[in-house]
């Protein structure tokens, strides 16, 4: 916050900060914390959270998405779909894990 407040007009208007000001040192905002107490933080971040999911802002469901790159040693034609058998539907031979586990040889 210190930071912000230095480098920032609008992060200062925001806050009150006088824009000629010196900009709060790093224990300002333990020593506000201490002030109004953990508690009041709570409510108050309790009321913005309520704020924002009333004005379509927070969504009640749990989104993780793993973007992690990964190699992988993979002939891609070896598991294309091998013609004959499998191509009927009544008999749609094996799938996609079936066809890489016979292809490793397990």
């Amino acid at each position: 916050m210190e930071e912000a407040a230095r480098d920032r007009i609008k992060f200062r208007w925001f806050c009150r900060i006088d824009p000629l000001g010196a900009p709060p040192d790093y224990s300002a905002v333990s020593r506000f914390r201490d002030r109004i107490g953990v508690e009041t933080i709570k409510e108050l971040f309790d009321q913005v959270v309520n704020e924002a999911a009333h004005a379509g802002f927070v969504v009640d469901k749990l989104s993780l998405v793993d973007a992690t790159a990964m190699k992988a040693k993979v002939y891609i034609y070896k598991l294309k779909k091998p013609k004959g058998d499998g191509d009927s539907p009544e008999n749609p031979g094996p799938g996609p894990i079936e066809r890489i586990i016979s292809l490793i040889g397990w």
